[in-house]
């Protein structure tokens, strides 16, 4: 897995919602995406969507629904295939550089699900929760989840949490304070 495409300017953040932790048993059951222009701090597409179940076993955890509120007969009924998921995840991604809150978790669950469909790519990632770890390392905050960190940073949910574009926006939005700390240390350091 690579980690940096050549366009640094535009970035997808990522989110999906499953119906269990490990993606050798569950299947994804909602997808986010945001395609946001870092510099112009400016969101240039929105992408949302349940998904059918893509295998014809799988383990469906109720504390894992329970936490997103998804109804997984939702899934069944109105969820996309996941091939045509997958041509939107295509056409949205291209070469960009991925960004999501420990999205290494998120990334094994879309191979799985690209290895079932027999579909094949290399993902280009930043993971913005290690950006944010020392917060809980030095005990400034309780713990790492996305939910705690947006609130010591201000950051407000327009929604639900563990929804996958609210989650989407929440990381998009630490990963630029995040980035903005950052190039101000940098500049500090220059002078």
């Amino acid at each position: 897995m690579s980690y940096y495409s050549k366009n640094k300017q535009i970035l997808v953040s990522l989110d999906t919602e499953v119906s269990c932790l490990d993606p050798d048993l569950g299947v994804i059951t909602e997808i986010g995406m945001i395609v946001l222009d870092c510099e112009k701090n400016k969101i240039l597409q929105r992408y949302e969507t349940l998904v059918k179940p893509y295998k014809d076993k799988y383990k469906v955890d109720p504390k894992s629904m329970e936490i997103s509120g998804i109804n997984f007969q939702d899934c069944i009924d109105k969820g996309k295939d996941a091939k045509e998921v997958i041509q939107d995840i295509e056409a949205i991604i291209e070469k960009k550089t991925v960004i999501g809150w420990n999205v290494f978790f998120d990334i094994r669950h879309l191979m799985s699900m690209y290895k079932i469909m027999g579909v094949e790519r290399d993902w280009y990632c930043i993971d913005v929760k290690s950006m944010y770890d020392p917060l809980s390392i030095f005990n400034v905050t309780q713990n790492s989840k996305q939910v705690t960190i947006a609130e010591y940073m201000g950051v407000k949910y327009s929604g639900a949490a563990h929804r996958a574009l609210n989650d989407c926006i929440v990381t998009a939005e630490l990963f630029i304070k995040a980035s903005g700390l950052i190039k101000r240390q940098l500049s500090n350091n220059k002078e």
